[in-house]
């Protein structure tokens, strides 16, 4: 009858000689059979009840479609979204059904007793008086909120044809068919895959992979902020003028490596200012093996993070503090372990031509778009404007 769409709750039979080579979508299944067994052993637990009954009925509908498919040649094909509302669905009604009696049992027992004559005087002594923020309390729901938010406005569409081959990368990965273009951004299209596999579409997933990268970067903002002695309420205005910025708010669900690529070079250029400071063997290791994941992100991060790496290894050497060479040690490592399966999946031959190809074609046609033959004014009228 033909593929569905993304429709919440949508569901076809289709006949395996429209679907040639197709095998069914066994993973899917079993992930999400596999998270509906953690969701319902942890309400079971959480209630001090059996599990077993919501769990059946949690595995008996994807499960069922799946056999009936093997013996009636057919296949059962639906979205990832109606996938994860028959797992979840029996657990979470069960939660909606007893969490009402639960919670009146827990207010009339010892738990109610406790917030009446402990919790519920301090909060109103705390209303009361001074306003005042705990640090890390409000940090993940804030965190949580805005990652909500970045997954709600998630763009329908690729913004740049860079987006499409980023999403060409999520299937199979080559660099000489520019999937993605060289020289192929392992650790981004890699986290893209692994959205891939839990359910996302090839479009979807490198958005959520920049999604990581916008809330690993808001995480390292708040950090350092908190380093410099800022109070919770800076460090909060902190993350939210950097939230708000145009650059950030315009690349932080976009299928691009941008986001995700400064959130390791963030992670990078602190773990090479604690170097500078306290200079050891693991220390050096730890900043070779993340400027080298950064460059993995995105391999343009390597120039903002060149100048730094140079004055602190100035620095310590003058010092006779020669620990920072393990971090070539460590740096090669990862970098190694990162780009030789892109080069050997490509293909060397092909990933070089690709490479030079593409080096060259920036040279010719890009020329004036960049430092030195730009002038400053178009780069402040690109970081103001052109998210806006």
């Amino acid at each position: 009858m033909g593929l569905t769409g993304e429709k919440l709750g949508s569901l076809y039979l289709v006949s395996p000689r429209q679907l040639v080579g197709q095998s069914p979508p066994w993973l899917e299944v079993g992930l999400a059979w596999a998270w509906g067994v953690l969701l319902s052993l942890g309400v079971a637990r959480w209630f001090n009840g059996k599990a077993w009954p919501v769990l059946s009925l949690s595995a008996a509908v994807p499960v069922s479609l799946e056999l009936y498919g093997q013996v009636a040649a057919v296949r059962a094909l639906y979205p990832a979204t109606t996938l994860w509302l028959l797992v979840l669905g029996p657990p979470l009604l069960w939660v909606g059904l007893r969490l009402p009696g639960m919670v009146v049992a827990w207010w009339k027992g010892q738990g109610g007793r406790r917030v009446r004559q402990d919790t519920a005087p301090r909060l109103v002594a705390l209303l009361k008086g001074p306003v005042r923020l705990a640090p890390w309390h409000l940090a993940f729901p804030l965190l949580s909120l805005y990652a909500a938010w970045l997954i709600v406005t998630l763009p329908q569409t690729p913004m740049e044809w860079d987006e499409v081959l980023f999403a060409r990368a999520v299937p199979k990965l080559d660099v000489a068919g520019h999937a993605p273009h060289p020289p192929g951004y392992p650790v981004y299209v890699g986290l893209a895959k692994v959205f891939a596999a839990l359910g996302a579409t090839p479009i979807r997933a490198p958005q959520l992979a920049s999604v990581v990268g916008a809330l690993l970067s808001l995480g390292g903002v708040a950090w350092l902020a908190a380093k410099a002695g800022l109070s919770p309420l800076g460090t909060f205005l902190v993350c939210w003028f950097a939230a708000s910025s145009p650059v950030l708010a315009f690349h932080a669900n976009l299928g691009l490596s941008d986001m995700l690529g400064a959130s390791v070079a963030l992670a990078a250029s602190v773990s090479l200012l604690v170097l500078e400071q306290h200079p050891t063997v693991f220390r050096a290791l730890t900043s070779g093996a993340l400027t080298a994941l950064a460059c993995g992100v995105r391999p343009q991060v390597f120039l903002v993070l060149l100048l730094p790496w140079a004055l602190v290894a100035l620095k310590l050497s003058r010092q006779r503090h020669l620990v920072w060479l393990w971090a070539c040690v460590s740096g090669f490592g990862v970098s190694l372990a990162l780009w030789l399966p892109v080069v050997l999946l490509t293909g060397p031959s092909r990933y070089l031509r690709a490479s030079k190809h593409l080096a060259a074609w920036m040279g010719a046609h890009e020329y004036l778009s960049r430092f030195p033959a730009r002038e400053l004014s178009g780069y402040v009228t690109d970081w103001l404007m052109p998210p806006c």
